[in-house]
């Protein structure tokens, strides 16, 4: 793109966009008294994804997800917790991500299993 500056030259500004890199997660829970639901579940973490990757390359951080989760009213325990850039997600461990990519979570890509 270009700008002009302060003293009316045309200035030629480089830039590039931050990647979007779709995760997937699923997760069982052992859900409690007043256990909001596995939505609510799904939207938590697409809201986290969201708020959390505001600056390219901010790594998934496993304990992370399992705080939000954990924080929601009725989760008693996480028995499983696979997250990947895949659509049947195996990964149990942290995602690094490229200097240069965001992730993103629709809460559609987010599988919720209570019991």
């Amino acid at each position: 793109g270009t700008t002009t500056d302060a003293l009316g030259a045309t200035q030629t500004i480089y830039y590039s966009r931050a990647v979007g890199k779709r995760l997937y997660v699923t997760v069982h829970v052992t859900k409690g008294t007043n256990y909001v639901g596995d939505s609510a579940v799904a939207t938590a973490l697409s809201s986290y994804i969201t708020s959390s990757q505001i600056d390219p390359g901010t790594d998934i951080i496993a304990y992370r997800l399992a705080q939000v989760i954990m924080d929601l009213t009725g989760v008693d325990d996480i028995t499983l917790l696979e997250f990947d850039f895949t659509a049947s997600p195996s990964n149990t461990t942290n995602l690094v991500l490229a200097y240069d990519a965001v992730a993103t979570l629709a809460t559609a890509d987010v599988t919720v299993v209570s019991s």
